[in-house]
């Protein structure tokens, strides 16, 4: 597994807690940075990346991208956010 790095949109709110609402992926084996889709966040917590590497927030999101529902999971490290290759 490796780290792909993805844009996301935030939001913070008023106490300065940041929430992805969106990231942008394409398809096929890479994450072509194509489309942008929502995020809906099912958990979210600190979490240590074993597979990667490092520690950091981990938010488990469902996202619907062409029709199909998936569980992806979105880390923030500092101020960059990526997901798994082979995870979509």
């Amino acid at each position: 597994m490796r780290k792909v790095y993805v844009p996301a949109r935030i939001e913070v709110d008023v106490n300065g807690k940041i929430t992805p609402i969106q990231i942008q992926i394409g398809y096929g084996d890479e994450w072509l940075a194509e489309e942008w889709v929502d995020l809906e966040i099912t958990e979210s917590g600190r979490k240590v990346n074993i597979a990667v590497g490092g520690i950091g927030m981990r938010y488990m999101c469902m996202v619907d991208y062409m029709g199909i529902q998936r569980e992806v999971a979105v880390f923030n490290e500092g101020m960059k956010w990526y997901v798994l290759a082979g995870d979509y």
